[in-house]
């Protein structure tokens, strides 16, 4: 049995991949100690998924205090100082308390000071890293280069190869299970020969795509009566968008949450979303055609990255937020809808795409 300790930062990119390898971890029989950022929102939502598991006497949870980097605000110095020497200190104490065998990091702020301490205390321990996205954030930029091993989410463009390894980003477990079509398309109510939409803006939404959304079927509803959509507003624009759609004469289904997005993946035809990592990885698993639309104010444009893998290997379009971008976007939908073979041509491509020869526990376990 191996004590691995695993750090992962309080977004969904960065702890649902974290969650999926502890989990693969602790079927092999070893032990995970799971560090992330105190007081987040997702705390209750990470213990549940890893307290259900049948292995839970073999992890425990631990938080800890990291501040975030300062990009812009230098006027927060003295606090974000304070902050950091804390949070080392909190690093500190888990370490020693625990004396892991290798860390496994998903990035984020919240990682860095542990994978600091672990290096300067403990410079002997294995320390292994995932990166999500097409680029690196910047706290992998900066530990990457006390790393063991690097795992990529996209195909490595390093020569170093035994070092940096292409491993794809792990997706949750019900991922995995079989899913009976016809049983989705019921539970939402849609009919399955219709052609299915499936919108989103990652797990907090997206204002500018739902208001687009609204704008163009208010604006062309007679071109969308074969199509019914299922649009994930996130909980902040849920009550406005649905009050838009009162007035669209489609079939629609409007959700402010949908934490079973395997089932919405079945069953669309076309999903229009954000670039974030876990969607990107998701569209992959599902060989499902896309827009993409990336946000513009996401750090290191990795979203745009993102979005150009796919967009390069014929598996999505991609529309950036400039100028007439609302057009564009009713002008591809038009194009998906009522071009079978494109749409088909699409899905096909995901299949060219390359696949990775080891897993991410497999990495950690043999460093």
């Amino acid at each position: 049995m191996v004590k691995i300790m695993v750090i992962t930062s309080p977004t969904g990119g960065h702890f649902y991949p974290a969650i999926s390898v502890s989990k693969e971890l602790l079927k092999l029989g070893h032990e995970i100690i799971f560090v992330t950022q105190k007081g987040t929102k997702f705390l209750k939502l990470i213990s549940d998924e890893l307290q259900t598991v049948p292995y839970k006497d073999r992890i425990k949870i631990e938080t800890i205090s990291a501040p975030k980097f300062l990009r812009n605000a230098i006027t927060q110095l003295c606090f974000f100082l304070v902050l950091l020497i804390l949070s080392f200190i909190q690093c500190i104490r888990l370490l020693v308390i625990y004396n892991p065998r290798i860390i496994f990091s998903t990035g984020g702020y919240t990682s860095f000071p542990m994978v600091i301490s672990a290096k300067i205390l403990f410079p002997w321990k294995k320390i292994v890293l995932h990166e999500q996205n097409y680029v690196f954030g910047l706290t992998n930029k900066i530990l990457k280069l006390f790393a063991t091993k690097v795992c990529l989410s996209f195909p490595s463009k390093y020569k170093n190869t035994k070092k940096y390894i292409y491993t794809k980003t792990p997706l949750r477990e019900n991922f995995n299970k079989e899913i009976d079509k016809s049983q989705c398309f019921k539970k939402f109510g849609f009919d399955s020969t219709k052609f299915t939409m499936l919108i989103f803006g990652g797990s907090q939404g997206a204002r500018s795509i739902n208001n687009a959304i609204v704008k163009i079927l208010k604006s062309h509803e007679e071109k969308f009566t074969q199509v019914q959509i299922l649009h994930i507003t996130g909980t902040k624009d849920f009550d406005k968008i649905t009050e838009e759609y009162k007035s669209i004469k489609i079939k629609k289904v409007v959700l402010p949450y949908l934490y079973e997005m395997e089932l919405a993946y079945t069953i669309a035809d076309l999903v229009i979303s954000r670039a974030g990592a876990m969607t990107v990885a998701e569209l992959i698993f599902f060989n499902k055609p896309a827009i993409l639309i990336p946000l513009p104010t996401a750090a290191e444009f990795h979203q745009n990255w993102n979005a150009e893998y796919l967009s390069r290997h014929g598996c999505a379009k991609v529309i950036y937020e400039t100028y007439e971008w609302e057009e564009r976007l009713y002008s591809e939908l038009i194009k998906f809808i009522f071009d079978k073979e494109l749409l088909q041509q699409y899905s096909l491509n995901y299949q060219k795409l390359p696949s990775p020869r080891y897993t991410i526990s497999e990495i950690i376990l043999k460093s």
